[in-house]
């Protein structure tokens, strides 16, 4: 719940709001990086080539928030985690626009 609190406060000082459904699947993946933080585990998947699809906004509240929890584990951010994080960020901003 600490980290959860803490990626709270980085998506509301940056206006990202999430629909309810977005919002349980963003919390997911958190809750599944922290697990694998604890573990020690990395992503098994191959770069799929939608950082270039990533807006710069989504992609750096992103990394604050992968960065922020990565250093609570004493562990080396992924870019990975970062790209996925930042496309339901993405998503988020997009829906607020419309």
């Amino acid at each position: 719940t600490d980290n959860a609190a803490e990626v709270e406060k980085i998506l509301e000082r940056n206006n990202v709001v999430f629909t309810y459904e977005f919002k349980l699947v963003f919390y997911s993946h958190i809750i599944s990086f922290c697990q694998r933080l604890e573990t020690n585990e990395k992503l098994n998947v191959t770069n799929s080539g939608f950082e270039e699809e990533i807006s710069k906004d989504a992609y750096n509240i992103s990394s604050e928030i992968i960065k922020m929890l990565s250093e609570k584990y004493e562990t080396e951010a992924d870019d990975l985690e970062i790209i996925l994080a930042a496309i339901q960020i993405q998503l988020a901003l997009e829906f607020q626009n419309q």
